[in-house]
């Protein structure tokens, strides 16, 4: 059965039952907002993106330029094709 069809049926009831299937309606919609199921199930570290994605040094945020300084090699960065 489709929506149109079941609110058309709706349409065809008398006041107090429509009156009644919103009340239920209602009520419905409420204890799913109550309780929602989960809709999956927790993710395992390997399966989930984010585990990891701030780990590192704590002293990234305060000294980056300082870090970055000792990590920049020679070869670090752009380098020109030789013609």
């Amino acid at each position: 059965m489709t929506i149109r069809e079941l609110l058309e049926a709706a349409q065809e009831l008398s006041q107090r039952d429509r009156i009644r299937l919103a009340s239920e309606l209602m009520q419905l919609v409420a204890r799913e907002l109550e309780d929602p199921e989960p809709t999956s199930s927790p993710s395992t570290p390997s399966e989930d993106p984010f585990v990891g994605l701030f780990s590192g040094s704590a002293e990234l945020a305060t000294q980056a330029e300082e870090i970055r300084q000792q990590e920049l090699q020679t070869s670090s960065g752009f380098t020109w094709k030789a013609y």
